[in-house]
């Protein structure tokens, strides 16, 4: 009989599957080379990402440290005037009667005022004024029968 070869340790399975192997990472490569530079809308390439970088872009850069700024000094802010409360005893619509009767109060000893017109457009006139509601509201029945029956409270 003849003699036959003996059979390959390495088996033939075990060399077509390298030889597939190889003929696959070829392929890639081969596909890889041809088409890099063919990029998928919206998306980017491998290559396109890591070889075509745009330049960076030049910015001007500027001092950023402001300029030293003295302390400034504190501003006193201006007090508003406190709300007073004022024993009104008359209103005019007319200016010289409010005047006229500011003059006439004055010359009685109480320490009158005109204050400007008020939500009905009138002239309102005061025979003295308090700095709390309380002040002008104990006081009040005092004006009401010296001065005018009709005397209420204006706080403005």
């Amino acid at each position: 009989m003849g003699t036959q070869p003996a059979p390959s340790s390495t088996g033939g399975k075990s060399s077509t599957g390298w030889i597939i192997a190889v003929v696959v990472i070829v392929l890639a490569a081969a596909s890889l080379i041809v088409f890099r530079h063919q990029v998928v809308p919206g998306v980017k390439s491998v290559f396109a990402r890591f070889f075509h970088k745009k330049p960076p872009v030049e910015v001007a850069v500027q001092d950023t440290v402001p300029p030293a700024v003295a302390e400034p000094l504190p501003v006193q802010q201006p007090v508003p005037p406190a709300k007073k409360y004022y024993i009104i005893v008359a209103s005019f619509r007319n200016e010289s009667n409010a005047d006229k009767y500011v003059q006439f109060l004055q010359q009685k000893g109480y320490e009158s005022t005109k204050i400007p017109r008020t939500r009905k457009n009138m002239y309102a006139v005061s025979c003295t004024s308090y700095a709390t509601q309380k002040e002008a509201l104990d006081n009040l029945n005092h004006y009401r029968n010296t001065v005018n029956a009709r005397a209420w409270v204006l706080g403005y």
